[in-house]
């Protein structure tokens, strides 16, 4: 390991070595270099035509959001007044809702999610 921390390979020729001696003190390269693994790190498996349902609040602001990837949906303290079907969300296990102005849900909104475990809705107005 050299005094910059890049781990350079015993048997690389001197070009090689200056080429990995660059990724840590060339301006502008580990930059890019990390906003690429970042990238790859938040968008595993993810395509273009990944479904995304996306709730808004009565002012028609999105304030959530999941993915087929969600576990753990938090909406509460959102002001959100509708929920959206989501079915196709199978491995959401926790829905917290709970201190929003919903009046009613349809039942089809948690049809198909087996896996959900906790549904928080207190402190709305359900009847």
């Amino acid at each position: 390991m050299n005094p910059s921390g890049v781990r350079l390979h015993p048997t690389a020729g001197s070009q090689d070595m200056s080429r990995l001696a660059c990724w840590s003190s060339c301006p502008g390269r580990l930059p890019l270099v990390t906003l690429a693994l970042v990238l790859l790190l938040l968008l595993p498996g993810h395509h273009a035509d990944a479904t995304i349902v996306e709730i808004t609040n009565l002012h028609g602001q999105v304030v959530c959001s999941c993915n087929e990837t969600t576990i753990i949906l938090d909406c509460s303290f959102q002001n959100i007044t509708t929920v959206p079907p989501l079915s196709q969300f199978a491995k959401l296990e926790v829905i917290m809702l709970e201190h929003n102005q919903l009046t009613s849900l349809d039942p089809a909104v948690f049809h198909g999610l087996t896996a959900l475990q906790e549904l928080g809705l207190s402190s709305n107005q359900l009847t």
